[in-house]
């Protein structure tokens, strides 16, 4: 009989190609710089069109109001704070489509479905705080090991 193992994930960036179509780089040092300086808007935009989630529903996930897209569309970035809740969603966004092969609409689907792993949360319903954040990267991160929860 084999044995059950936990899995303790990483706190890794994430792969290349899904960070690069997004205009934000991997290395943690360079990263920390970016989000101090504040992501361009654009960073939005360009997740949406990679994810498949409209600007809209990444707004939301990010927490951002009207006046905040409004204020970071005329600013042409976001605030430090925004860029690093942005940062969460990209993170789980990323994880997402890595385990699904790059497949975007099967990381879209699983996202939104309720997961018996998350106590039958949606993965998207847990991206307001952190510590949501890394449950959700977590159980990714079980499922891409093959461990049992």
């Amino acid at each position: 009989m084999s044995e059950l193992r936990t899995y303790q994930s990483e706190p890794a960036i994430a792969s290349g190609d899904y960070w690069e179509q997004l205009g934000i780089p991997r290395h943690e040092a360079d990263l920390i710089a970016e989000v101090r300086a504040g992501f361009a808007f654009i960073t939005l935009k360009r997740l949406a069109a990679i994810s498949g989630f409209s600007e809209s529903d990444l707004a939301e996930m990010v927490g951002l109001s009207r006046y905040a897209l409004e204020q970071g569309r005329r600013r042409g970035r976001w605030s430090v704070q925004q860029s690093d809740r942005l940062l969460r969603v990209v993170r789980v966004l990323a994880a997402a489509s890595e385990l699904f092969g790059g497949d975007q609409v099967a990381a879209k689907r699983w996202l939104t479905l309720s997961q018996l792993g998350l106590g039958g949360e949606r993965p998207i319903a847990m991206l307001a705080t952190e510590i949501e954040a890394n449950a959700v990267l977590h159980l990714i991160g079980r499922i891409e090991h093959g461990v049992v929860s």
